[in-house]
């Protein structure tokens, strides 16, 4: 029974973790309204499942994790560049997109605006576009995926590979390339994180 409260005590030091981080990022937040603030990813576990070491490195891997903090602007640019290349596509086909846009920026030293206003690249972006909610739920998935990255996070959900920067499509489905002509496709062979 001592072991279970002390997993139990373990587990609200890592809810106290998340919260303080939280509450910094919220603080950080006011002086920048236009970003948006999260926790990092937690994983879901039980308590029964869990050794009392693997609580104690999470917990200070919790303490040590900033909070994830992404621009609320850069959302909706994506979300809008979503609307016009991909609206009608899966989730996943939409996020590659996300990805996409976000490897242009770190391969060219570009902001998000610069890669998708750029003349002839993302021809579906339009600023009169509207952002719809699952398409903006689903930008700021990307970039706090993205930003987590940056942080040195692996294996975040990246759906597309850092070296896919093109894209072409038929009206339902988007081809993604490595290289600006090619016949080589891109396989969809990472894991999916999204459930369609």
């Amino acid at each position: 029974m001592g072991c279970r409260r002390l997993i139990r005590k373990l587990q609200a030091a890592a809810a106290l973790a998340l919260a303080a981080a939280s509450l910094g990022a919220a603080q950080h937040d006011a002086a920048q309204p236009d970003m948006i603030s999260q926790p990092p990813a937690r994983a879901v576990i039980s308590a029964e499942s869990v050794t009392f070491d693997a609580l104690v490195c999470a917990v200070a891997t919790l303490e040590r994790t900033p909070a994830v903090t992404i621009s609320q602007y850069d959302a909706e640019l994506i979300a809008k560049t979503l609307y016009g290349e991909c609206r009608s596509c899966s989730k996943l086909q939409q996020a590659a997109v996300a990805w996409c846009i976000l490897n242009r920026a770190d391969h060219y030293g570009m902001s998000v605006e610069d890669v998708v206003t750029s003349p002839g690249q993302f021809a579906g972006y339009s600023a009169k576009y509207p952002v719809l909610p699952e398409l903006l739920e689903l930008a700021e998935d990307v970039l706090r995926r993205h930003a987590m990255e940056q942080l040195g996070a692996v294996e975040v959900g990246r759906v597309l590979p850092e070296e896919y920067l093109w894209f072409s499509g038929d009206g339902s489905e988007n081809y993604f390339r490595n290289a600006y002509s090619t016949s080589e496709r891109w396989d969809w062979s990472l894991p999916n994180p999204y459930t369609e």
